[in-house]
């Protein structure tokens, strides 16, 4: 800290941490229960897609049969019914696999949105505090660094 700065300068400083420090302990409070209900509905969707990524693989199996068929001049054409009734078949078991799963996705994604609006209350009754500061003090001050180390110090907690 500079020896130079004014008694304003210093008031105001100790004004602007004394006033963050709770909002920050709100933020530290708020953004792990977040995290953690994020995390697990991204694991749920990677599943899921992993799942419909498998069964993709088999409709494109079946599309790749059609064509192989249009070339094929010396069948009956029996093999291209076959390969869309096939191909109904594995679209119902699409469907049906999303069905089966989007209530616990759904069940996974509420709590993400109400500890979301929690933890994005918190970061914005912080950023709106912190901006009667910007311009007031120096811009190292008001940059967001205490709010980054917060945030990266909760996410290191979880990994």
């Amino acid at each position: 800290m500079p020896q130079d700065e004014s008694q304003e300068t210093k008031d105001l400083r100790r004004q602007m941490r004394e006033g963050r420090t709770p909002l920050l302990q709100t933020i530290k409070e708020a953004y792990p229960p977040f995290l953690l209900a994020k995390k697990a509905l991204g694991r749920k969707n990677a599943e899921v897609r992993e799942q419909l990524g498998l069964l993709n693989r088999n409709f494109a199996g079946s599309i790749k049969t059609l064509r192989e068929s249009d070339k094929d001049s010396n069948g009956s054409g029996e093999e291209v019914i076959l390969a869309y009734q096939e191909m109904a078949k594995q679209a119902r078991a699409v469907a049906d696999f999303i069905d089966k799963e989007l209530p616990g996705l759904q069940k996974l994604f509420k709590p993400v949105g109400d500890k979301y609006a929690a933890y994005g209350g918190a970061l914005e009754a912080y950023n709106t505090y912190m901006q009667q500061f910007v311009g007031k003090l120096p811009d190292g001050d008001t940059s967001g660094r205490a709010l980054k180390l917060v945030q990266e110090e909760i996410e290191r907690s979880l990994r």
